[in-house]
Formats: structure tokens, sequence, C-alpha cells
């Protein structure tokens, strides 16, 4: 019958990708070395070892081998000169403030389309043209005021030049025509203007007599258009825009940043932002913006910072990692980010000691980059801690047969 800890080696063997025939030569060959060796003693034999009060202290492996097989790789603790500062996840969307959406001025049909998603344009740009029923009737109603007017003003002047008293009481009343009529005739002209209609065009309106049922969908700013929900023949609202106008020369930077930071944080903070999608750049800036509350399921916090983009590289809705500058370079005792496990609520590292045994060792962390920890208390410059593997070892922590010959 093959044995628990046999069982563990060919497991792990297989786990790594040992094939199938070699697999049996070294579980062979273990077992005759098991075979020829003396049993150790019942303490020695151990692969957990703990303290009087039954509290695990570290793991030991019986064979040199099978710390290979399990693929657990040991490293120095090192001094490094590096930043202070906190990594955290980030995402870039469009500058909010250089942002806008355009929709039609008034109900009606989509009657043409200028431009499409990727088109750089200029403030005043026609990016559409609608077919208004309402803007037709508009232009129609103002073009009759001023007729009415010209009228208004007509009967005025004639009645002025009358002495008797029945022109006297017309007088009266065709000025007071005229006042309504104006009146009215700037609120249709105000409706134009709102409408898109500049001044001149609203003259032109006048002068040529155009009673058209077209209205121009217009940019209201410069950038690129981003966005398009326009389809020629569709009908539209004022509440739905038919395009997005961004500003691409600057994006923003969203960074998601664990509450445990917060005394870290400040606004005018300088950060970068590392796309996953654009390996080896970098988009810097500072913190403009901390939110005032903190993420109830991810318990972060958001912080928004603004990044240069005049080379159009970076794209609204990129992940990535951002890096907030805390403190400046220094030397620091350094350990891999994959050596650092948590159990029981604390941060350790296994030390390898002599006869492959690793020491479970409490530490305290300080500064956490991508790839490497600072370690401020519990280890010392040149002790070598497990790396890759060592979260086995720490799964293993109360396993009475992990590592052990029987």
């Amino acid at each position: 019958m093959v044995s628990s800890a046999a069982k563990w080696v060919r497991n792990i063997l297989i786990v790594v990708g040992v094939p199938a025939a070699a697999l049996s030569a070294v579980l062979l060959a273990w077992m005759a070395g098991k075979a020829q060796r003396p049993q150790p003693d019942a303490d020695d034999s151990q692969a957990v070892q703990t303290r009087g009060g039954g509290e695990v202290t570290s793991v030991r492996l019986d064979r040199t081998e099978l710390r290979a097989a399990a693929g657990i790789e040991v490293e120095s603790v090192q001094s490094r000169s590096a930043d202070a500062a906190i990594s955290c996840n980030a995402s870039a969307s469009f500058n909010q403030n250089k942002y806008v959406k355009v929709p039609p001025k008034t109900d009606g049909i989509l009657a043409k389309i200028n431009v499409d998603v990727g088109a750089a344009v200029r403030a005043g740009d026609v990016l559409a043209v609608v077919n208004s029923q309402t803007v037709g009737e508009l232009k129609k109603e103002y073009i009759n005021g001023l007729v009415h007017e010209e009228h208004l003003r007509w009967q005025v002047e004639r009645y002025k030049a009358a002495a008797d008293g029945v022109a006297a009481k017309n007088l009266f009343e065709s000025q007071h025509l005229l006042e309504e009529q104006l009146t009215e005739s700037a609120r249709i002209k105000a409706r134009l203007n709102e409408y898109g209609f500049t001044p001149p065009q609203v003259d032109a309106i006048a002068k040529a007599k155009d009673i058209s049922i077209q209205l121009s969908v217009v940019a209201p700013r410069d950038g690129v258009i981003v966005y398009r929900q326009a389809v020629d023949g569709e009908p539209v609202t004022t509440t739905t825009p038919l395009f997005a106008i961004a500003d691409l020369n600057t994006m923003w930077v969203q960074l998601f940043v664990y509450e445990s930071s917060l005394p870290q944080i400040h606004l005018g903070q300088n950060m970068t932002f590392f796309p996953d999608g654009l390996p080896g750049q970098g988009f810097s800036g500072a913190v403009t913006w901390i939110s005032p509350e903190v993420d109830p399921q991810t318990r972060t916090i958001q912080l928004r910072a603004e990044v240069a983009n005049q080379e159009g590289a970076l794209r609204a809705n990129m992940f990535g990692k951002g890096k907030l500058l805390v403190d400046g370079a220094h030397e620091r005792l350094m350990v891999p980010q994959t050596a650092v496990q948590s159990y029981q609520g604390q941060h350790v590292v296994f030390v390898q000691k002599p006869d492959n045994l690793f020491e479970l060792r409490p530490i305290v962390v300080g500064l956490k980059g991508d790839a490497f920890w600072e370690v401020t208390s519990g280890l010392q410059l040149g002790e070598k801690v497990a790396t890759t593997g060592s979260f086995l070892l720490k799964s293993n922590l109360e396993n009475p047969d992990f590592g052990k010959v029987e």
C-alpha cells in the first residue's frame, strides 16, 4: 500500500508535470532510499514543529528533493532602494470637464449625418440635420409676426398724422397692439436662438422668407466624436443624445485605495498610472479629488487625477495599476511579495533553517510594492525566506504528514 507521504510526493510531481515513467522511477527510488535509512526518532520525524502550548512554529521536509518537488524556492532578505508608494487598482476615463453630450434641440426625424465616431470636430461644425415641423412653424410664425409689425407701424404713423378724436383713439389701440407684437416677436426670436440659430441666421430667415423644417445639430466645443447614437431616418428626441464629444488631450484616472491608506493620501499628491494594455508606459499627474465616502463593498476610497494624453495613447475604460508617491527613495529591508502570507490575522514568512526546516516568522510590513514588500520588523538582512511555495507551507502548517517520510 502506498503511504500518505508517497501519495503526497506523487501528487506534487504530477502537479509540476513529471511524466508517468519518470514519476514511477522517482517514487521507486524514494521508497528504496526510505527503506535503507534508519528510522528517525519520534520527535525528529514530525513535519510540523510546535511550542509547548501547541502553537505551530515551523514545517520540516524530511528530504531535500521533496522541497524541489513541491516547487519551494527561497530568496535572501535584501536591502533595496525604493520609493514609498501606494499601489492600487486604477482605470482611465474621459475628462468630464471637457466632455459633452449632444442631443437635438427639438424632436424630429434625423435627415442627415455628417460625422462618425473618431472624427475630430470644431465648435460650430454641423454634426447632423433634423427635420422638425416645430422649427418650420416657428419660422413661419416669426416671419408673419414681422409682417404684422410693419403693418402696425404704418397704422401708428397714419393715426399720428390725423388730428381728430377718432384718430387719437385708434392711435392708442395701434400702439398697444404694436407693443404686444414686438414682445411676441422677441419671444419667437429667443426660441429660434435656443434652437441654435444665431442672430445673423435669424435675420436671414426673415429676408429669405425661409420656412424650411431643417435644424442643424452643431458641435458645442472642439474635440473628438467618442459616441454616436444616430441613424438616418429615425425619430429623435431632445432627451436622447445623438453624439458625445471629448477632448482627448487630457484624461481622468480613477484610483481605488484601501481605507487603511487614507492617512497617506492628500490633494496634489503625485501619481502614475500604468495601463495593462500599454506595457512599460506610465501617465503621471496629481490627485485633484478625493471621495468623501468609502465603498461599502470593496472598502476602498476613490481618488481622481488628471493626466496629459496629447499622443492619444490612453483610452477610456483602460484598467491598470496606480502608484501614489508617499515618500522619496531610500534603502529598505525588502522581501518578495510572494514570500508574505497571512496567518491568524498577521503577516508571516517562512525562514529557511538547517535540515530543511522552515520556521514560521511573524513580520511587520511597511511599503507594499508590486514585486517587493518592505519588512520593518521580524527579519534580518541575509536571512532566507520561502517565496514560491510559501502558500503550500502555510496550507500544511497543521498537517502532521506534510513533508514526512514514513
